[in-house]
């Protein structure tokens, strides 16, 4: 009998694909299918962060997962292909009774199902009853059956060496992409207001994504006085030496010493030591987040309240305060872009907070 066939794609950075790509292929195997992994070049824009090769045979030994039988359940394609037209989608009203964790098995035993999924599969079956430690253990597993290319390990055992076996904590600052989106569309509420769908996309990636830097101090102050080493990462490098200024270098070990050949094996080299950590200290960026999941361990999440050394008012008023003095300084406080900026860093801030320190895809 054909297998159900998983038709999975995203077309954007390294991690919201891989955990797209672990959580289909979680319940693909559960549904005794195969996922084909739809892998297309990054757009333009993201180029000048990680470079204009993305293929997947950078970072996984595509032959090795192969030779192993992987295919059965997982196939690569490095492209711009299509969706099958004759496909559905389990995101159908015909599915709305069983998603997220409700599916039957039976749904699967049709022969030439296919289907496509453009979008994150956080699915289980009905009679598997998955608790969160339970399914991030399962993620983990697949994950770490993924065979890296040399390109990969051999700069991550040079790092885990560097790193030594005694635990650190790893910390991610996530600013490049979203601070440069910043620069090039914000300035322009200064003369006429975004789309409604610019702006929250905008604000949505600011908010959630990223934390005015002295949220991060106080953990990485405890984390050193734990006597970690602090393994640091980020897409703007220098920041590195906002923390050094303020902690001293020697606690840390920059990230940027960790070399690759190609920006797309940098990026998973860097994650790959995150999964290794003792504690993650980040935002609640995917990054940050999967890399927790995988790993098993803490996730401290600088700007949830749960985390937080500051109460609400001071959380947001210093988000808006970063946020005009560094890309909008000549907007007034009182006027209606300003205050709509503040208005929405209010609402994103106190909805991403309502279950203190839940991760938001």
């Amino acid at each position: 009998m054909a297998k159900p066939l998983f038709f999975v794609k995203r077309g954007d950075r390294l991690i919201a694909r891989l955990k797209h790509l672990l959580y289909a292929w979680r319940f693909a195997r559960e549904a005794g299918g195969r996922v084909i992994m739809i892998w297309p070049g990054l757009p333009g824009f993201w180029h000048q962060f990680d470079g204009s090769n993305y293929s997947p045979s950078l970072i996984f030994d595509l032959g090795e997962l192969y030779r192993r039988g992987g295919s059965d359940d997982l196939v690569f394609v490095d492209g711009q292909w299509q969706f099958p037209i004759d496909g559905k989608t389990l995101r159908a009203p015909e599915y709305d009774a069983m998603r997220n964790n409700r599916f039957e098995r039976d749904v699967f035993k049709e022969p030439g199902l296919v289907f496509y999924e453009p979008n994150l599969m956080p699915y289980c079956f009905k009679d598997e009853k998955l608790l969160r430690p339970t399914l991030n253990a399962q993620i983990s597993a697949l994950y770490r059956a993924l065979p890296l290319t040399l390109g990969v390990r051999r700069p991550l055992e040079a790092a885990r060496k560097a790193l030594g076996a005694d635990g650190y904590a790893a910390l991610h600052v996530r600013r490049g992409d979203i601070y440069e989106m910043l620069r090039r569309e914000l300035p322009a509420i200064a003369d006429a207001p975004l789309s409604e769908a610019a702006f929250k996309r905008l604000m949505g990636h600011y908010v959630v994504r990223t934390a005015p830097l002295e949220m991060y101090l106080p953990h990485v102050e405890r984390a050193v006085a734990s006597g970690r080493k602090i393994a640091f990462f980020s897409d703007s490098p220098e920041t590195f030496a906002w923390f050094a200024q303020r902690l001293g270098a020697r606690h840390f070990v920059d990230g940027k010493t960790f070399v690759a050949e190609q920006p797309l094996q940098k990026a998973m080299l860097d994650f790959a030591v995150m999964t290794d950590a003792a504690q993650i200290i980040s935002t609640r960026s995917n990054y940050g987040a999967l890399a927790a999941d995988i790993g098993g361990v803490e996730h401290v999440i600088v700007s949830a309240q749960s985390y937080s050394t500051m109460n609400v008012d001071q959380a947001i008023n210093l988000y808006y305060r970063q946020l005009i003095d560094q890309f909008v300084p000549k907007l007034p406080d009182k006027s209606a872009g300003a205050q709509s900026l503040h208005a929405e860093i209010r609402r994103l801030y106190l909805w991403v907070n309502r279950l203190p320190g839940d991760h938001v895809d």
